[in-house]
């Protein structure tokens, strides 16, 4: 594919796109010449882009050697999630005090019901993506703690970027659908214990050694 015209803001968003999907792969390199020919742009404006990008640690630029797609920051991604985790679990816990009304039963019924419906599907950014934000934002936002998610904005990307590759690599849609089942049913079993545990189950696995350990022998160049 070769771009006629493209600003560079989209550029920017295009790249971090390609980035987050895993279409550029952690670890490989990318060259000036070969960005400015694919998106028919200056060499300066790659330059810029490229700049952008080590600004947001998405690439990493080594002098005399190149530029290359960053691989996984776990340490960055295991605080971003830790952060996500203790969010979610105050909104749990503040959810099974009051109890769910039955508006928020019949959302989050038809939400599972929606992933349901896409549980074979191969890929997990778009379609199942948005299902998935979905449930866990009907509970944040039921207990007025939605718009706390903004913190993780700035760094989100390499949350989105890590769970991507965590959901493909481990096919874990199923396993996902499942795990926002039993949430759900402690809800409304009013089980904070019981929610607990699994919702650290669903959303920490990054801190599980032997995960990680096998991730980077079938994935090197990842990490």
């Amino acid at each position: 594919m070769r771009y006629s015209s493209i600003s560079a803001e989209d550029l920017l968003q295009d790249l971090s796109r390609r980035i987050r999907v895993l279409d550029l792969k952690p670890g490989s390199m990318i060259s000036e010449n070969e960005m400015a020919e694919y998106y028919n742009v200056s060499r300066s404006t790659i330059r810029t882009i490229f700049s952008k990008l080590e600004q947001m640690k998405l690439v990493t630029r080594l002098p005399q050697i190149g530029t290359f797609i960053s691989p996984f920051n776990l340490e960055l991604i295991n605080q971003i999630m830790y952060i996500r985790y203790l969010i979610e679990l105050d909104a749990f816990e503040k959810l099974i005090d009051k109890g769910l009304s039955e508006e928020l039963i019949h959302k989050l019924e038809n939400n599972i019901k929606e992933q349901e419906k896409n549980i074979d599907i191969q890929e997990y950014e778009n379609t199942f993506q948005k299902i998935d934000d979905d449930f866990h934002k009907l509970i944040l936002n039921s207990v007025g703690l939605g718009t706390l998610m903004e913190v993780l904005s700035d760094h989100s990307i390499h949350l989105q970027r890590w769970r991507n590759f965590e959901v493909t690599a481990c096919s874990k849609i199923n396993l996902i659908v499942n795990q926002h089942k039993e949430i759900f049913q402690t809800l409304l079993d009013r089980d904070f214990p019981a929610c607990k545990k699994i919702v650290t189950t669903h959303l920490m696995s990054i801190q599980k050694t032997e995960f990680i350990e096998e991730m980077k022998l079938k994935y090197p160049e990842y990490f």
